[in-house]
């Protein structure tokens, strides 16, 4: 009996043809597309160049005084403050899908010599990924002086005392892990985010600029959301108000804290626009002039919510004093060293016709199969 012969290095149908050396072709051409992903925000950013209005001044990294920009990370939170002395502070990072733009937007707007990349502060408000994610990226990528943690403790931590919030995500563990390598590595200051914290420090010779830190009171509380501290920074006459994701409990520590406050200029909208956050007696006591809104596009969270937006107008703010990160991408707000308050967005037009490469990618790689595997009079065998 004839032994039946057996082809391995080709199998074919009517309409595909899977030969060995196509099957090679394909994986190469699979590969190299795949290693263009670690390109994506460049390549993004030359794709959807139509796609938003920029109008950034172009003298953006010239501008003296006090630069804060309010960093499109999505649904996250990034701030960066660049004081008119030249140093700079981080406060939180986004989540750690959207590292790539923020360490871009930090490399395009504030490190721009590539020289000096070292935040003086960086702040940590709280645990969650949307704030922490990208805090990895951001001690690859660059150093810092003093880092300002919030008093939630990892369970890779050592000797923590009894009765503090301790969690076990992978990422607060890394984040752990990052500042402990850059206090053994290079000598990086960590701090705890408590209530009386005042940058710069005492000890500092004065400046024309203070942040002072407000809350946490205490040292344990169940929502890691309100261990996000409430700071206040004052630069000329002006005033910035951060509140991270606190919510109304905090915002009433505050209000406790301080008497005949005054006005704000600007408030930073706490926990996305969440109705949790951003009360009623807050906004009395603080009137703020303009609002910014860090949130990412059609979130499923229904950020921001009516509820905020209905109590920014009865205080009086109009639409238009109201910047948000998913309708106008990145803020800048500006304060010149004769104390004129500006604000530059990155106006969104069309956005739904944004590109993403990595959907590119996909078709490219479906396209392509079709192709070399494809039955015909000039296919590779």
């Amino acid at each position: 009996m004839a032994k039946r012969k057996t082809h391995l290095n080709k199998i074919s149908n009517n309409n595909l043809v899977f030969s060995s050396k196509r099957i090679v072709i394909f994986i190469v051409v699979t590969i190299l597309l795949l290693s263009s992903l670690f390109f994506n925000t460049k390549i993004e950013s030359l794709l959807n160049l139509g796609n938003g209005a920029l109008t950034y001044p172009s003298e953006i990294t010239n501008l003296d005084g006090l630069k804060i920009h309010y960093i499109d990370v999505g649904q996250g939170d990034a701030t960066v403050i660049e004081f008119p002395d030249g140093k700079e502070l981080l406060i939180d990072a986004g989540p750690a899908d959207s590292d790539n733009a923020l360490i871009d937007y930090i490399n395009t707007y504030v490190f721009t010599d590539g020289e000096d990349t070292n935040f003086e502060y960086v702040l940590l408000t709280h645990s969650d990924e949307d704030h922490v994610g990208g805090m990895i990226s951001i001690f690859e990528n660059f150093t810092a002086t003093n880092i300002f943690r919030p008093k939630i403790f990892s369970d890779i931590e050592n000797n923590v005392p009894s009765g503090l919030k301790i969690i076990s995500t992978i990422v607060y563990r890394n984040y752990i892990t990052a500042i402990e390598n850059a206090q053994n590595s290079y000598g990086a200051n960590i701090l705890f985010a408590d209530a009386g914290e005042r940058i710069p420090f005492i000890t500092e010779p004065y400046t024309d600029y203070e942040i002072i830190f407000y809350t946490p009171t205490e040292d344990y509380y169940a929502d890691v959301n309100n261990y996000s501290p409430i700071i206040v920074l004052t630069y000329k006459d002006k005033k910035f108000m951060f509140t991270g994701d606190s919510d109304e409990s905090i915002e009433g520590e505050f209000l406790s804290a301080t008497s005949s406050f005054g006005d704000i200029d600007v408030l930073k909208i706490g926990h996305h626009g969440s109705s949790t956050s951003t009360s009623q007696e807050l906004l009395n006591e603080i009137s703020p002039e303009y609002a910014v809104i860090s949130v990412g596009e059609d979130n499923n969270y229904g950020h921001p919510s009516d509820y905020v937006l209905d109590r920014l107008s009865g205080i009086g703010m109009l639409s238009a004093n109201i910047f948000r990160t998913d309708t106008q991408s990145n803020i800048l707000a500006y304060v010149s060293i004769n104390g004129v308050l500006q604000f530059y967005t990155y106006q969104k037009t069309n956005a739904y016709e944004y590109v993403t490469w990595w959907q590119i990618v996909v078709m490219l790689i479906g396209f392509s199969a079709v192709i070399i595997f494809s039955r015909n009079k000039r296919a590779i065998t």
